[in-house]
């Protein structure tokens, strides 16, 4: 298998074979359906992100990206179903092996004094997009307590972090524990109740979201 920097060549050619079938998707589809929801249908975000459709899968493919290729995929179910009443089959998937990460770290490269950093993928593209804040996303509390010490180095080099909060208990509870991490320099940001970053975007509440966030 080839490989370059570390990274898979042959993952790279899937996740353009995954983008052309997306490209090729029409409405009514429910991954179609599933971006405009979330605010992120633009044919520029998925272009930029490299988002795709795994057909085998029935999943959006959501491509790890840096600079010299893709890192690892994750794989978001859009079948529509209740994913937890399946045995085996789970909401969010991946590859076995692939490592913890952080999300859209072009935001690193993109953020000057502030940077924000979110619960997910979705919301990481949304608060960067629709916000205007370049978000990085990380992959949950279990995760962030496992290196979540290691990712706040990265972090220090911004005066201002801005940590979003899903609007419900475990969403606030994690993002407390990834303030805390960070230390003053971090600015918590809770959503409205039950709803999310995306979710604030896509309902019209943009603007409150920004004034939460101080902007």
């Amino acid at each position: 298998m080839a490989r370059y920097n570390g990274l898979n060549e042959t993952l790279d050619t899937q996740v353009n074979d995954w983008a052309k079938e997306l490209s090729s998707l029409t409405p009514p589809h429910g991954l179609i359906d599933y971006l405009r929801s979330h605010g992120i249908a633009r044919n520029d975000f998925i272009e930029r992100y490299r988002l795709g459709y795994d057909p085998g899968r029935d999943a959006l493919s959501i491509p790890y990206l840096t600079a010299a290729g893709v890192a690892s995929v994750k794989f978001r179910c859009v079948a529509g179903h209740d994913c937890g009443s399946i045995p085996g089959h789970a909401k969010y998937m991946q590859n076995s092996g692939n490592k913890s990460r952080l999300y859209n770290t072009r935001a690193y490269f993109d953020a000057t004094e502030t940077i924000g950093l979110c619960e997910g993928e979705i919301d990481a593209i949304a608060a960067t997009e629709l916000v205007g804040i370049p978000t990085m996303g990380y992959p949950g509390a279990n995760q962030w307590a496992k290196y979540g010490e290691f990712w706040e180095v990265a972090l220090r080099d911004f005066d201002r972090v801005i940590v979003f909060a899903d609007g419900d208990a475990p969403g606030l509870e994690c993002a407390r524990a990834v303030v805390a991490c960070i230390g003053t320099r971090a600015t918590l940001v809770r959503c409205a109740d039950g709803s999310d970053v995306s979710g604030m975007c896509v309902s019209g509440r943009l603007e409150e979201l920004r004034g939460r966030a101080g902007l």
